[in-house]
């Protein structure tokens, strides 16, 4: 298997193009139209990074400050072909953040 790499994506609308195709694939957990619209459109301007695979990004997470010293994960996601990869476990994404 490739390796997977985690990227900082400072552009607003990849940000929202990655976001779209993640939350789009997980009908499950993002079925309502207008708050899976809201979580991409936020994370536009929010600290976003990607799991990439192949030059695909397979993952990501946003993350929102709650205080100068202090933030949480807004939204994140994971291809379902992805899930139980460790892409998502604690560490993983967040602590390219730091």
């Amino acid at each position: 298997m490739a390796t997977i790499s985690i990227i900082r994506v400072e552009n607003p609308a990849e940000k929202a193009e990655i976001s779209a195709h993640i939350l789009h694939a997980l009908p499950d957990w993002f079925g309502l139209p207008d708050s899976t619209q809201k979580y991409i459109d936020d994370s536009r301007n929010m600290p976003f990074f990607a799991a990439v695979r192949e030059g695909q990004a397979v993952g990501f997470a946003a993350l929102k400050a709650t205080s100068p010293c202090a933030g949480e994960i807004y939204v994140m996601g994971v291809l379902p072909a992805y899930h139980r990869s460790g892409i998502s476990a604690p560490g993983c994404m967040v602590n390219s953040a730091c």
